[in-house]
């Protein structure tokens, strides 16, 4: 999916529209997953963080924060694609990094 996007001739409004749409997707899905927990919390008969359950990971809200950092990336390295690609491997390698960052201690609520 990357790829061919990253590749593709869109511009970014197409990137940011398309990536809002899923993301917004990815939350109402989320909210309507856990409607029954979510009613529960809000009558007091649960005592749980209810934004964990709302923005909670996803794979829609996932590609759409992705989809929306690939316009705008496309359009900070215009035709310098191999730029590009190195910084998107630079961000996956740092990715388990920063999640033992967060794993110790750092953060651990939203």
């Amino acid at each position: 999916m990357g790829y061919y996007l990253a590749s593709s001739s869109r511009n970014l409004a197409y990137f940011l529209k398309r990536g809002i749409m899923l993301f917004i997707g990815g939350v109402l899905l989320n909210m309507a997953r856990s409607a029954n927990l979510l009613i529960q919390i809000m009558r007091g008969q649960v005592d749980l963080d209810p934004w964990f359950y709302i923005l909670g990971a996803d794979i829609l809200t996932l590609a759409g924060l992705s989809l929306m950092l690939t316009g705008v990336l496309r359009v900070i390295f215009r035709e310098r694609l191999l730029l590009f690609f190195l910084t998107i491997l630079v961000i996956v390698v740092i990715t388990p990094y920063l999640n033992q960052i967060r794993a110790s201690g750092f953060s651990t609520r939203f």
